[in-house]
């Protein structure tokens, strides 16, 4: 069905902000005006580079006052009577539909199981809950007795909670939050459907929290990100937020908020939610060289800007063809005036400051790419004849999950990334004195890391599946009590039925060495080139970098789907790399342009080159006047600073002329987003080699060093 819109809605999609305006709304927990104004100037003291800040000391520009009123008469907008409010302005046909799609999904979209060991034949239903207050992390009885209070009933099991799990391991001293997602599971009586269907409001402590879906559906679902600023300036939307947060809103009100603004600009927005939370670089390591690596944490939704990065934010419609729709709109205002947040005011120039344009994305289609993926290693286990032994908690509950602290005793500490699970499988799985063929775990769509799920390993020969599961249990005595099942034969038969050793076919090729004696340095990951990379300045850089991508998979996606490794040859990209390997700073990249047109060298075909230099062919930018260096410097070069503000000051879009930097972004987030990590080598003349395969290799894990991983997995109860 198509959405048909009253004329004084599409002229919505031509303001550049809700234009709403204080009116008699009331309601909500919304703070004192004097305490929230007293807020606001501290605000402003702590953050004096913010817009907050600026806004206040601009000449005729906003007072403390001024923006706490507006605050407060945004916070108003939580309420959930004012959702017909905000479908004002639709067409009676078109709202009618729209709430029609919304019940429909919610019964559609509903995750319920029925429960076992000690709760046979009891429904449950499973939800993420926005707003619950982080001081729970580690207190999860707490927080069930205030379920309970509520008439939320947490599933469990001779009083042990399997049903809690934290979307984000939570790491104050590297990000605080307020409130942080949380999954759970609940008995499905009356209060639990109220709750998930949005027909009663719920408070902990005075924070309204609210249900969502258990994970973002990606089909119907995507993202949404704030324009920078000049300079490249980030933070505007998480000072939005924190600007709510001031007035008392959680996670769920804010969302709540966002929601209905982008309802008010034409926009399906069934669900308006943050991620769970966003990869940061951790605290510095004495004696450690080098960056710290990134760690996959919850970042609330008032956190703020960290490292120039915000948290991004998902829209999620009703249905596929209704997401397809919004999107759409969405690229129609965007290339009008815009889609804004903003606080609500009178005043349409403290609207205007605290404007914040948003942009959208669509998330990476890593579900197909799995699947297939998936199809291949069954077929290919099927070829080989392997024993398939499956592990789950022997504490886990109907679900077969493990808890987050069964989850860390596993992985030795709060990063349970897929590659630290497989690992630490290997690593037991050597002690006992067998080899598997292959590790599987289930991954979090969310989060990209294992999501606690049973996991499997498999085996050439029925003996070494006889022995893991005999002795697997005594080697994790005292860390976690687990079970292991045999998926798809039986122990009880002849010893050697069945049993052979594998074939020369089985054993995966090696990736070729490292030349140590021609002069090659190896890097261990990505984050030596891009660490001194700059941020990409604005709509235009950000554009190459989604075109670089979208480059990356065209040439790989033989290799992804067949789960072989991606090798580039990026030559002469990066200058000087080799002389100050451990003097971060010096680097000098080439412009996409003159690497472009440097000639490949050998015999082999450099595809990822002749689609660049295609790009490049195609595009028709203004040119700047006068020739720009065919090399720029790193982004901690003196000279650095000086040659963005020419090309800030310049009005050109010339693509040729940017720097190789952005393909190397490109590169790391490729790898991020499909789960792949990434080395290389480079030698003294700058010949660059670098290789994205699966985070674990599992016939040449042996001998690999142990590298540091960025995921850190869902954190469970």
């Amino acid at each position: 069905m198509v959405l048909q819109y009253d004329e004084s809605v599409r002229n919505l999609l031509y303001r550049r902000s809700c234009q709403y305006t204080q009116g008699e709304r009331s309601g909500g927990h919304v703070e004192e005006a004097a305490d929230l104004v007293e807020k606001v100037k501290n605000f402003t003291k702590r953050y004096p580079n913010s817009r907050t800040a600026y806004a206040c000391r601009a000449e005729g520009g906003c007072t403390p006052d001024a923006i706490a009123e507006a605050i407060r008469s945004t916070c108003r907008q939580a309420r959930r009577d004012l959702f017909e409010d905000s479908l004002s302005e639709w067409s009676s046909e078109s709202k009618a539909w729209f709430i029609q799609q919304m019940e429909e999904a919610k019964k559609q979209n509903v995750e319920t199981y029925i429960g076992t060991e000690g709760t046979e034949g009891t429904s449950f239903i499973s939800m993420t809950l926005l707003g619950i207050s982080s001081m729970f992390v580690r207190q999860e009885e707490k927080l069930k007795t205030k379920l309970m209070d509520l008439g939320l009933m947490v599933d469990s099991v001779d009083g042990v909670d399997k049903a809690i799990m934290w979307k984000a391991p939570y790491r104050p001293e590297i990000a605080r939050a307020d409130d942080i997602s949380v999954t759970v599971s609940f008995l499905r009586n009356e209060a639990a459907m109220e709750l998930w269907e949005g027909r009663r409001e719920y408070t902990i402590e005075g924070r309204v929290f609210r249900a969502t879906e258990v994970s973002i559906a990606h089909d119907r679902s995507f993202k949404l990100r704030a324009k920078r600023g000049p300079g490249g300036k980030g933070g505007s939307l998480a000072e939005l937020s924190q600007l709510l947060a001031l007035g008392g809103m959680s996670t769920a009100e804010i969302a709540q908020i966002y929601r209905f603004q982008l309802l008010s600009q034409s926009l399906a927005a069934a669900e308006v939610q943050p991620l769970a939370g966003m990869l940061v670089q951790g605290a510095g390591q004495r004696g450690r060289k080098g960056p710290s690596p990134k760690t996959y944490v919850a970042v609330g939704a008032s956190t703020g800007t960290l490292q120039q990065k915000e948290l991004e934010w998902v829209l999620s419609s009703p249905s596929t063809a209704s997401c397809e729709q919004t999107l759409a709109s969405f690229r129609e205002s965007e290339a009008m005036e815009g889609v804004h947040l903003t606080l609500i005011s009178d005043d349409a120039k403290l609207r205007e400051t605290f404007a914040v344009e948003l942009t959208a994305d669509t998330f990476v289609p890593r579900g197909k790419i799995a699947k297939q993926r998936r199809a291949l290693r069954e077929r290919d286990h099927a070829g080989r004849s392997s024993f398939r032994v499956q592990i789950k908690s022997r504490s886990s509950m109907s679900t077969g999950r493990f808890s987050r602290k069964e989850m860390e005793a596993l992985c030795g500490g709060g990063n349970t990334s897929i590659t630290r699970v497989k690992r630490a499988m290997l690593e037991l799985a050597r002690r006992i004195g067998v080899t598997p063929v292959s590790v599987e775990v289930e991954e979090d769509r969310d989060t990209l890391s294992w999501d606690g799920s049973s996991i499997a390993l498999s085996l050439a020969t029925k003996a070494d599946a006889r022995r893991l599961m005999d002795d697997m249990p005594f080697y994790l005595e005292g860390i976690l009590e687990v079970k292991l099942e045999a998926v798809g034969f039986k122990l009880n038969g002849p010893q050697h039925e069945e049993e052979r050793s594998p074939s020369s076919e089985e054993q995966a090729q090696e990736p070729q060495g490292q030349q140590q004696g021609a002069g090659w340095l190896e890097l261990s990951d990505i984050d030596r080139i891009t660490m001194e990379a700059a941020s990409p300045s604005g709509p235009v850089d950000q554009q190459v970098l989604v075109d670089l991508s979208t480059m990356l998979l065209e040439t790989s996606e033989e290799e992804l789907l067949a789960g072989k490794p991606i090798s580039l040859e990026l030559d002469k990209s990066v200058g000087k790399l080799h002389d100050t390997f451990c003097s971060p700073g010096n680097v000098e990249f080439m412009t996409l342009g003159a690497w472009a047109a440097t000639p490949t060298l050998g015999s082999k075909r450099n595809m990822l080159k002749e689609k660049l230099r295609a790009y490049l062919g195609e595009q028709r930018w203004t040119r700047v006047q006068g020739n720009k260096a065919a090399r720029r410097g790193s982004a901690f070069s003196p000279r650095a600073a000086a040659t963005d503000a020419l090309e800030q000051e310049a009005e050109s879009d010339d693509i040729e002329s940017r720097s190789v930097s952005l393909l190397f972004l490109a590169i790391s987030k490729f790898a991020e987003n499909h789960g792949l990590s990434c080395t290389g080598k480079v030698d003294k003349q700058d010949r660059l080699r670098l290789m994205m395969r699966e985070e674990v290799d599992m016939e040449a894990e042996e001998g690999e060093g142990e590298e540091e991983e960025a995921g850190a997995g869902p954190s469970r109860a």
